[in-house]
């Protein structure tokens, strides 16, 4: 029997042998079909679509099990691993890495452990999102190119209690201004939170403070909070706008905290501090 079912342009002429009945022809098409539908070649894949997908942050091997995830809907590991042309211990650990980044989710009330990608359209929130924080850290990266012998001086400090020793320090300085994504704040530091509103209300708190929160359920609360407190004002971000991190204009000191994983960088410098400012009286008059 000849003829080569790997060669497309014989496949017409191969089905077409008499030895072959109709119902035989049709059966023979209807695989080839299914085995046609079933087969992704990456080597072909639209480059663009991957560097696009690189461009929020994703190797190129994640950023073919991303694809290949949109284009099954979903799948287990061994589905994704098929499609992405990858071993399936690899596709498993990269599956489980999006996970955590926020790209996959799991299918609720699966048997079987598998995965569904995020809307597409988290692709852009996401690079939004780098991009919002990139113009945070721009006048520390331009402070940093200057060199000199002026350089601010830097501390990091990592884990719960180091991160709220920082934000308790910033409680004696005269004016501090804030950027947050509040619902982290809530998570970490919930209870002390609660005891700087009622020493604030209390009168015992003398800094003068102005913050912009990330709009959700947990900084609407607090926004109602603080309404009565002369010195601790509060506006919600612009809706286009988000952050993943905490961002302090205190005095001279510019504390920038990251969640996860959770440290503050400290950042003793009064240009920063004056450049930031600027950028903070900005935002602040876009707030709501």
């Amino acid at each position: 029997m000849g003829g080569d079912l790997g060669c497309l342009d014989n496949v017409e002429r191969y089905i077409n042998l008499p030895i072959f009945s109709t119902e035989e022809r049709t059966c023979l098409l209807s695989i080839l079909i299914n085995k046609l539908k079933s087969v992704r070649i990456f080597n072909n894949m639209d480059a663009a679509l991957l560097r696009t997908i690189g461009d929020v942050g994703l190797s190129l091997k994640e950023s073919r099990v991303f694809l290949g995830l949109l284009e099954l809907g979903s799948g287990n590991a061994a589905q994704v691993a098929k499609v992405a042309e990858l071993n399936r211990s690899t596709a498993y650990l990269l599956l489980e890495d999006l996970v955590r980044r926020g790209f996959v989710v799991y299918v609720p009330h699966a048997k079987v452990k598998r995965y569904m990608p995020v809307d597409p359209v988290k692709l852009v929130q996401i690079a939004r999102e780098r991009a919002e924080n990139l113009k945070f850290m721009l006048p520390l990266l331009q402070s940093v190119f200057v060199g000199g012998t002026k350089r601010p001086r830097v501390e990091i400090h990592e884990g719960k209690e180091a991160v709220l020793s920082v934000f308790s320090s910033f409680g004696a300085a005269k004016n501090a201004f804030y950027i947050s994504s509040f619902n982290h704040l809530r998570e970490l530091f919930g209870e002390t939170i609660d005891h700087w509103v009622e020493s604030a209300q209390r009168g015992e708190t003398k800094t003068q403070t102005r913050q912009l929160l990330v709009r959700d359920v947990e900084a609407e609360k607090f926004h109602e909070g603080v309404a009565g407190i002369d010195q601790w004002e509060t506006r919600f971000l612009p809706e286009d706008f988000s952050i993943e991190m905490d961002l302090a204009i205190v005095d001279d000191v510019v504390g920038i905290t990251h969640f996860d994983p959770l440290y503050s960088v400290v950042i003793r410098s009064k240009p920063l501090a004056d450049s930031l400012l600027s950028l903070f009286e900005l935002i602040w008059l876009q707030g709501k």
